[in-house]
């Protein structure tokens, strides 16, 4: 008897309504996975942030050691521009085609 008492006593105890709701536990998770994913979108923002910018200052570093460091003479010279030939017209001769019959 004194057993049952016991067990009946746990089973009163254990059934008590402080429980959340259904509602609120699946808010909660809604929360909790949202957050979860702004997290994620966020890193991945920094990370690509990080990466432009990574390059526009290797590009930057690029222009500065090209223009700056190094004789402006890299590139070569324009070679001049070759003078034009005497013109052939009414100089030269027609060439006759003779025809085979």
């Amino acid at each position: 008897m004194k057993r049952l008492l016991i067990i009946s006593v746990i089973i009163l105890v254990s059934c008590d309504k402080d429980l959340p709701s259904h509602q609120s536990l699946v808010e909660q998770y809604y929360n909790n996975k949202v957050s979860g994913l702004m997290e994620r979108k966020n890193d991945d923002c920094m990370e690509s942030i990080l990466l432009d910018a990574q390059h526009d200052l290797d590009s930057l570093f690029d222009r500065y050691v090209n223009t700056e460091l190094f004789d402006s003479t890299a590139f070569p010279v324009r070679p001049e521009r070759p003078t034009a030939p005497d013109h052939i017209i009414d100089r030269v001769k027609k060439f006759e085609h003779k025809k085979e019959d």
